[in-house]
């Protein structure tokens, strides 16, 4: 009996089943069924020959690398000046002193022209915005 012969009956049955029950059989009821059984397991028994015969496999071969990996060793930690020896405080205060300095250089310093040029300019900035500001509203 072939393959599709088996197949044939076992759908037969399970239509019938179905008619004579309003429901697909279960696993249960095909066991109960011997002469189903049997027809299932000779149909996968010829599948089983059938794959077996037609299926071949082949191994693939692998590409050699060009190149050959190179291990990494670990690289050594730098160590890196800790601030346990330092006095944070002092090193404030003299940044502060610097500051200090600057400020005072900076407040002390003939260059006021030059600060008074700077000035100007920002109010000069916002009235040209303002100006482009009205004319881009004028034209709506």
């Amino acid at each position: 009996m072939e393959v599709a012969e088996v197949k044939q009956k076992i759908k037969e049955w399970e239509y019938a089943f179905r008619e004579k029950n309003n429901r697909l059989p279960s696993k249960s009821d095909i066991k109960e069924n011997s002469e189903i059984r049997k027809l299932g397991r000779r149909s996968k028994w010829d599948e089983e020959d059938e794959t077996e015969t037609t299926t071949v496999y082949k191994r693939k071969r692998t590409q050699k690398r060009l190149t050959k990996r190179v291990k990494m060793a670990p690289r050594p930690v730098e160590e890196k000046p800790t601030l346990d020896n330092i006095n944070i405080q002092k090193k404030v205060s003299k940044m502060e002193e610097k500051e200090k300095k600057h400020i005072e250089a900076y407040i002390n310093s003939e260059d006021e022209e030059e600060e008074d040029e700077v000035k100007p300019r920002v109010p000069e900035v916002l009235s040209r915005r303002r100006e482009n500001l009205q004319l881009i509203t004028s034209r709506d």
